[in-house]
């Protein structure tokens, strides 16, 4: 009887280790183009957010001839709402009779390096302009 030949199947160590770096370097170019994608995202919530509040104020001006510094004004439960998503705090930090500001700061676990605050003012000016 003559004895069958086995063929061994399987990857060897070299092969597996050369898969891991291929990995490793599509993680190492897709993760920071993932969270700069995210951070983006998260900032259209903030946009959204304070777009609402300057319609509100507007309209709020409309009817009282002055601006609001106090959200609950504009029908906010409280003085610092969240925006849609809960990724920003919205505050009014300047509401005067004639002019308003409106502030989103990041909330919770969100951060966001390059917009440690978003505003808009009254006249439409928006800073930081790379944020918008």
């Amino acid at each position: 009887m003559a004895q069958q030949q086995t063929t061994q199947q399987g990857f060897t160590l070299t092969e597996l280790m050369i898969v891991v770096a291929i990995v490793a370097i599509l993680a190492a170019i897709g993760l920071p183009s993932y969270r700069n994608y995210a951070r983006e995202a998260k900032r259209s919530d903030a946009h959204d957010a304070i777009t609402t509040i300057a319609n509100l104020e507007e309209r709020f001006f409309t009817e009282n001839n002055r601006y609001t510094a106090n959200p609950t004004d504009l029908g906010y439960a409280s003085n610092t709402p969240n925006s849609n998503e809960g990724y920003w705090q919205l505050s009014i930090p300047t509401g005067s009779a004639t002019a308003y500001t409106i502030r989103a700061v990041p909330t919770g676990t969100h951060t966001d390096p390059d917009c440690p605050q978003i505003e808009q003012n009254s006249l439409g000016a928006k800073s930081p302009t790379t944020c918008w």
